[in-house]
């Protein structure tokens, strides 16, 4: 059975992949950012100052649905990182590739992930919007233990379907439920390794913090080409425990 590779050989394969590449994805990202702070804000502005159970559903349901929409561009930058880590040709547009490939696909299955994860966020938002309104001493830190819970069953849900967008460029032809299915199985056994390899670049992150964020920026295309590392690594070893099966079976 093939063994996956370790994080130190992911990180080596995508700095490897990404000499002489920084300037167009950092390029990419920075349309990225541009494009949800403009969408951001202007959700917020729609959204801002809703008081009340009525206009605050109204804000909830704007909000998924955009960040529904945006779904594209997230398939467009697994698009870009696939094309970088099998060594392919690389140009910023690809962020855009999300709007010609399955873009339906891709804003189905971002509904699907902002469907559940809103749900898991659910119980804190009421304990948040009780405690503005009827107050007390104790919903201070029942917010705060269920908002530890909702954030560890975020990062569990995330993790699980961390590899979708990349199996939709993979398989365009497959309906949602299979590329949700499949990824969903191929993180079976490899979540505590996947959230291992994320927490790894966290001291990256601290230093761009306190190096006035401008290498945010590139520890942000490191992270993203190590994660297209560890999908590529995924369907190798897929392929070879198939290879090696039909050779069992021979």
């Amino acid at each position: 059975m093939s063994e996956l590779k370790t994080s130190s050989q992911l990180k080596a394969i995508a700095k490897e992949r990404s000499l002489g590449r920084y300037g167009t994805l950092i390029g990419a990202t920075l349309i990225l950012i541009t494009i949800r702070f403009i969408v951001g804000s202007i959700t917020s502005a729609f959204t801002a100052g809703a008081t009340g159970i009525v206009p605050l559903i109204l804000s909830w349901l704007i909000t998924i649905v955009v960040n529904t929409l945006l779904g594209v561009f997230i398939s467009g930058e697994a698009y870009l990182y696939m094309n970088l880590i099998y060594s392919q040709t690389i140009t910023v547009s690809d962020i855009f590739f999300g709007f010609k490939q399955q873009p339906q696909k891709a804003v189905a299955i971002t509904g699907i992930l902002e469907v559940i994860l809103n749900i898991l966020m659910l119980p804190s938002y009421l304990v948040l919007f009780f405690s503005r309104t009827q107050g007390g001493s104790g919903y201070p830190m029942t917010y705060l233990l269920v908002l530890f819970v909702t954030l560890l069953a975020i990062i569990y849900v995330k993790i699980a379907f961390s590899q979708v967008y990349f199996l939709l460029h993979d398989f365009p032809d497959w309906s949602v439920q299979q590329l949700v299915t499949t990824a969903l199985h191929m993180m079976k056994g490899k979540k505590l390794k996947y959230f291992l390899l994320n927490l790894s670049f966290l001291p990256l992150y601290f230093l761009g913090i306190i190096t006035l964020f401008i290498p945010l920026l590139w520890v942000n295309v490191y992270t993203y080409a190590t994660m297209a590392a560890f999908y590529q690594d995924l369907m190798s070893g897929a392929a070879a425990q198939k290879e090696e099966g039909e050779n069992g079976l021979n």
